[in-house]
Protein backbone atom coordinates (compact mmCIF):
# COMPACT_ATOMS: atom_id res chain seq x y z
CA UNK A 1 0.00 0.00 0.00
CA UNK A 2 1.97 3.15 -0.90
CA UNK A 3 1.20 6.37 1.51
CA UNK A 4 -1.15 9.24 0.14
CA UNK A 5 0.53 11.84 -2.26
CA UNK A 6 -0.14 14.56 0.97
CA UNK A 7 2.09 12.22 3.17
CA UNK A 8 4.71 11.31 0.87
CA UNK A 9 5.29 15.52 0.21
CA UNK A 10 5.19 16.01 4.31
CA UNK A 11 8.63 13.30 4.19
CA UNK A 12 10.06 15.66 1.53
CA UNK A 13 9.33 18.64 4.18
CA UNK A 14 12.17 20.23 6.28
CA UNK A 15 9.61 20.26 9.01
CA UNK A 16 10.05 16.59 8.74
CA UNK A 17 13.53 16.51 8.73
CA UNK A 18 13.92 18.91 11.50
CA UNK A 19 11.55 16.58 13.62
CA UNK A 20 13.85 13.45 12.83
CA UNK A 21 17.03 15.29 13.91
CA UNK A 22 14.92 15.93 17.05
CA UNK A 23 14.08 12.56 17.85
CA UNK A 24 17.41 11.33 16.85
CA UNK A 25 19.31 13.32 19.53
CA UNK A 26 17.24 12.45 21.96
CA UNK A 27 17.11 9.08 21.87
CA UNK A 28 20.73 9.04 21.54
CA UNK A 29 20.68 10.81 24.89
CA UNK A 30 18.66 8.08 26.14
CA UNK A 31 20.85 5.35 24.86
CA UNK A 32 24.15 6.98 26.04
CA UNK A 33 23.28 8.03 29.56
CA UNK A 34 25.24 4.63 30.60
CA UNK A 35 22.72 3.20 33.46
CA UNK A 36 21.58 0.50 31.38
CA UNK A 37 25.45 -0.36 30.91
CA UNK A 38 26.26 -0.31 34.02
CA UNK A 39 23.72 -2.70 34.83
CA UNK A 40 24.42 -5.28 32.60
CA UNK A 41 27.79 -5.18 32.70
CA UNK A 42 27.42 -6.02 36.19
CA UNK A 43 25.01 -9.12 35.73
CA UNK A 44 27.54 -10.18 33.49
CA UNK A 45 30.02 -9.97 36.14
CA UNK A 46 27.74 -11.94 38.80
CA UNK A 47 27.47 -14.53 35.88
CA UNK A 48 31.04 -14.75 35.81
CA UNK A 49 31.37 -15.23 40.02
CA UNK A 50 33.25 -11.81 40.58
CA UNK A 51 33.40 -10.31 43.76
CA UNK A 52 31.69 -7.34 43.91
CA UNK A 53 31.95 -5.11 46.92
CA UNK A 54 28.65 -4.23 48.68
CA UNK A 55 28.36 -0.33 48.54
CA UNK A 56 28.83 -1.18 44.34
CA UNK A 57 26.18 -3.46 44.75
CA UNK A 58 23.56 -0.93 46.97
CA UNK A 59 25.06 2.01 43.87
CA UNK A 60 23.37 -0.84 41.74
CA UNK A 61 20.42 -1.27 43.66
CA UNK A 62 20.06 3.06 43.30
CA UNK A 63 20.24 3.02 39.39
CA UNK A 64 17.84 0.13 39.13
CA UNK A 65 14.80 2.59 39.49
CA UNK A 66 16.50 5.14 37.33
CA UNK A 67 16.52 2.59 34.56
CA UNK A 68 12.83 3.17 32.69
CA UNK A 69 10.70 -0.40 32.64
CA UNK A 70 8.23 -1.09 30.25
CA UNK A 71 5.20 -3.16 31.75
CA UNK A 72 3.69 -3.77 28.03
CA UNK A 73 4.58 -3.89 24.45
CA UNK A 74 6.58 -1.30 23.13
CA UNK A 75 7.72 -0.34 19.69
CA UNK A 76 11.35 -0.86 19.33
CA UNK A 77 12.32 2.49 18.67
CA UNK A 78 10.68 3.25 22.25
CA UNK A 79 11.90 0.02 23.64
CA UNK A 80 14.45 1.41 26.24
CA UNK A 81 15.42 -0.37 29.69
CA UNK A 82 13.83 -3.18 31.07
CA UNK A 83 11.07 -4.91 30.59
CA UNK A 84 9.40 -6.00 33.73
CA UNK A 85 10.28 -9.63 34.19
CA UNK A 86 14.31 -8.82 33.36
CA UNK A 87 14.17 -6.38 36.42
CA UNK A 88 12.71 -8.39 38.98
CA UNK A 89 15.04 -10.64 37.68
CA UNK A 90 18.11 -8.22 38.08
CA UNK A 91 17.20 -7.53 41.40
CA UNK A 92 16.63 -11.09 42.76
CA UNK A 93 20.24 -11.32 41.12
CA UNK A 94 21.18 -8.69 43.51
CA UNK A 95 19.26 -10.39 46.83
CA UNK A 96 20.93 -13.68 46.12
CA UNK A 97 24.14 -12.31 44.99
CA UNK A 98 26.53 -14.29 46.98
CA UNK A 99 30.74 -13.07 46.21
CA UNK A 100 32.55 -15.04 44.14
CA UNK A 101 29.89 -17.56 43.14
CA UNK A 102 28.62 -17.61 39.97
CA UNK A 103 24.79 -16.56 39.22
CA UNK A 104 22.80 -19.00 37.11
CA UNK A 105 20.03 -16.17 35.88
CA UNK A 106 17.48 -19.17 35.47
CA UNK A 107 17.75 -20.82 38.61
CA UNK A 108 15.64 -21.04 40.37
CA UNK A 109 13.00 -23.63 38.22
CA UNK A 110 10.38 -25.37 39.03
CA UNK A 111 10.64 -29.23 37.92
Amino acid sequence: MLAPVETREFYQTEKHAQGLRVLVVKFRERLDSGGGDKLLKNALMMRAGAKIKADDLQHLRDLVPKVPCQYRFALPIMDFGFRDPGKAQFLAALDNYQSGTPRDFHEPRQV
